[in-house]
């Protein structure tokens, strides 16, 4: 694994748009974790960038 990321688009249910945490592997591919998610626009939007944030930093990530 190379990083962790937040990533942006389509989630269940019914299609809404929202960002979801990230893994971005080693060969370039990403691995979505859209079950860690947050609905764009919502109130504290953008925390799920401090979690990655902490994971990169606890696994020694870039």
């Amino acid at each position: 694994m190379s990083r962790f990321t937040v990533e942006a688009g389509p989630i269940w249910p019914r299609f809404r748009s929202g960002s979801f945490l990230a893994a971005e592997l080693k060969d370039g591919k990403l691995r979505q974790f859209k079950e860690f998610s947050e609905p764009l626009g919502a109130a504290g939007e953008r925390s799920l960038e401090g979690v990655a944030a902490a994971l990169n930093s606890a696994w020694g990530l870039h």
